[in-house]
């Protein structure tokens, strides 16, 4: 083989090993992100639940009495 194919073929393997390294890292990211994603998620959920049963149940009833320093 021509010596310079082959540093050619050495260069493209290179590259192509990189960007195989760029993607699975690329991929852990986006796998990550989604995980953090769902946690929001739920989060959101869990709270928007409360803010609906707070809605719905009964307002404390407010007293209107002085503060115990007058």
């Amino acid at each position: 083989m021509d010596a310079s194919i082959e540093e050619r073929l050495m260069e493209v393997e290179s590259r192509l090993t990189f960007q195989e390294e760029g993607i699975q890292s690329l991929s852990e990211l986006v796998y990550a992100q989604q995980r953090q994603l769902e946690r929001l998620e739920h989060s959101f959920n869990l709270l928007t639940q409360r803010l609906q049963d707070a809605a719905q149940s009964e307002p404390a009833k407010v007293i209107d009495e002085p503060p115990p320093h007058y």
